[in-house]
């Protein structure tokens, strides 16, 4: 009776390894083709993410930092750039330290972030910001709105490679491919993290040739997957 019990408890125990061995023999008894899928693609991205600083040294004089804040409202607005929606308030700062140590005035500064979709209105961005002044503007990140299905779409076309190929090479030799056996993720590649920028003259006059426009290079996706496919 005591055995019975014992053997009651060791079983809820000891399925998951018997069902685990029992697999990998399965597997293992099986001719299986093995292949590795890869996919990858290139996207442009539409968030472009700029930090923009202004400063009240930017200006000549007694110029308040909210006056500079609205005449860059008015210019980004005048490019129709929604401000409510995309532009934050990153950082406030001040020299007020150094203020008390050599008693000059206060100035202030204020960091913010913006948000456009497409180079060619964050190229108007900071030629607005030219006109104002303010040249202290850099391109932070890119990214796409939709990367996570890109991510997902380009996992599918592996492993739709990897079938591809295993059927060319099972017909190769006069056999074909059954139902997959093991699939398994491997490395992938996703850049840019940071904003890389491309700059490109402008055809049309010379004025315009003399104006650069930013071109950022695309995101680049890479996925790969290990498939192990039966062989009939």
């Amino acid at each position: 009776m005591k055995n019975l019990i014992k053997l009651t408890v060791l079983i809820p125990f000891l399925l998951p390894f018997i069902t685990m061995a029992q697999v990998s023999k399965n597997f293992i008894d099986q001719n299986y083709i093995e292949v590795q899928g890869r996919a990858e693609v290139d996207i442009v991205p539409d968030e472009i993410y700029i930090q923009i600083i202004i400063n009240e040294s930017d200006y000549k004089g007694p110029t308040e930092l909210n006056e500079l804040q609205n005449e860059m409202f008015k210019a980004l607005s005048g490019i129709e750039v929604d401000v409510e929606e995309d532009l934050t308030v990153k950082d406030m700062a001040s020299n007020f330290e150094e203020y008390w140590l050599k008693k000059t005035d206060i100035q202030k500064s204020k960091s913010y972030e913006l948000k456009v979709n497409t180079a060619v209105l964050a190229g108007n961005v900071f030629r607005e910001m030219e006109k104002l002044g303010i040249s202290n503007l850099n391109i932070n990140r890119v990214d796409h709105s939709n990367i996570d299905e890109y991510r997902n779409q380009v996992k599918v076309n592996a492993v739709k490679n990897g079938k591809e190929k295993a059927g060319m090479l099972a017909k190769a030799i006069g056999q074909e491919t059954g139902r997959a056996l093991f699939i398994r993720e491997m490395e992938n590649y996703y850049r840019p993290v940071n904003a890389q920028v491309l700059m490109s003259a402008r055809a049309g006059s010379a004025k315009e040739a003399a104006e650069p426009e930013i071109q950022f290079k695309k995101i680049h996706l890479e996925y790969s997957v290990q498939i192990y496919f039966e062989l009939k």
